[in-house]
């Protein structure tokens, strides 16, 4: 309906602006803005909860014992793990402490090649000065089921799980593409839609004729 489309057009603009304020290429005029809304808006969180510098690469945290999935992973009993990072102007968070901040395309293993893919960042640490995800991927929508949004080539979204892998897989920050959208649409379906590629005013009409009020849980 209207107030779901407004909603979902207040969000899209909102992530789209977020962006293109943290670019470097933005105006200085643009930015000024950007102090303006710092401060009216401000970020509340805990103290220490956040990697205070604009670059991940800079650490500053001691290391502490990682949880079992972790370990298995990283192969380490302690590590320098984070909430939430800042890099290159983009916040990103573990699930716990963020959902959305949490839900990142990336490219599997970091191969350019391929398509990029969706996943959950379940934990944040940093080995050898090098800070990295430890991310679960979302499952494939079940073999042979129809992906509804292949009709609709303009509007970037398609089927997934709403399940996530059992495996956690290590990324680093150059294989990130951007963050994306995750709507629910039934207790085993989700749809997943990349902010790299939105296009507000063609998204939003597809958008509100497809989703569900009832989808819509993050």
């Amino acid at each position: 309906g209207a107030l779901e489309t407004t909603m979902l057009e207040s969000f899209l603009k909102a992530a789209k602006l977020r962006g293109w304020l943290s670019r470097p290429e933005c105006p200085v005029a643009v930015c000024e803005c950007k102090l303006l809304l710092d401060q009216a808006y401000v970020n509340k969180r805990a103290p220490g909860d956040c990697l205070p510098c604009e670059e991940a690469h800079v650490l500053d945290s001691k290391p502490s014992p990682v949880p079992r999935d972790l370990s298995k992973l990283i192969q380490e009993q302690v590590a320098v793990q984070y909430a939430r990072i800042k890099h290159a102007g983009v916040v990103y968070s573990r699930s716990s402490s963020h959902l959305g901040n949490s839900l990142i395309f990336f490219y599997p293993n970091g191969n350019h090649a391929r398509s990029p893919v969706p996943g959950t960042i379940e934990y944040i640490y940093a080995s050898n000065e090098v800070v990295t995800f430890a991310v679960r991927r979302q499952l494939l929508h079940h073999p042979g089921g129809h992906d509804i949004f292949a009709g609709y080539p303009h509007f970037p979204a398609k089927l997934y799980s709403a399940s996530l892998s059992n495996q956690l897989e290590p990324i680093e920050l150059p294989w990130v593409v951007s963050h994306f959208v995750r709507w629910g649409i039934s207790d085993d379906q989700v749809v997943i839609l990349s902010l790299c590629r939105v296009s507000v005013n063609s998204t939003l009409i597809i958008a509100a004729q497809i989703l569900t009020p009832a989808g819509r849980t993050e």
